[in-house]
């Protein structure tokens, strides 16, 4: 792997994650993640789906639609609830 630093190029080995073991929360958050992340591409299968997402939240130009719609997501489905949206 090569990184770089300011003006210099180290080489550096790939870290092993094989053994790492996560704890409950963290294997809960990124189940709660995952669902999100889907949620919010739900919502990109078309312009017409993105466009009133945006005017359902309210959102200017310049905000992200992806970021709103994953923290509507973490909002409504708090951990070990399952959220059904009305529009899916």
């Amino acid at each position: 792997m090569y990184k770089t630093y300011y003006d210099k190029t180290v080489i550096s080995k790939v870290p092993d994650m094989s053994k790492r073991k996560l704890s409950k929360k963290q294997i809960e958050w990124n189940h709660r993640m995952t669902q999100a992340n889907a949620y919010a591409h739900f919502f990109y299968a078309s312009e017409e789906e993105k466009l009133k997402a945006r005017i359902r939240l309210k959102l200017p130009a310049h905000k992200s639609l992806y970021h709103a719609l994953v923290k509507e997501w973490l909002d409504k489905c708090k951990p070990g609830e399952e959220y059904k949206p009305e529009g899916l």
